[in-house]
């Protein structure tokens, strides 16, 4: 609770330029939270693809399921990273 009054005493004595400065970072994360959360559900769809596709060798079907897999966790890593960054600004 205490660090939260502290953060509001700050937010208060910025310049409005600093404050602009902050807006603009805000802005940047939103939208690459954005783009991000795009490219998850293009991702989830092409899973969901390589699945069902019944011609693609098993073998080659691993390997991509494992990048789509690994790139979606780092995805979901970072969205989470970012979201928090945000409210801190």
């Amino acid at each position: 609770m205490r660090l939260f009054g502290k953060k509001e005493k700050v937010v208060k004595r910025l310049s409005p330029e600093v404050k602009r400065h902050i807006a603009i970072v805000k802005a940047r994360h939103n939208n690459r939270i954005s783009n991000l959360e795009d490219e998850l559900g293009i991702l989830k769809k092409k899973l969901r693809e390589i699945e069902s596709d019944i011609e693609i060798p098993k073998s080659e079907a691993s390997k991509k399921t494992d990048t789509i897999i690994s790139r979606m966790v780092h995805i979901k890593y970072e969205v989470g990273i970012r979201k928090e960054l945000v409210i801190w600004l």
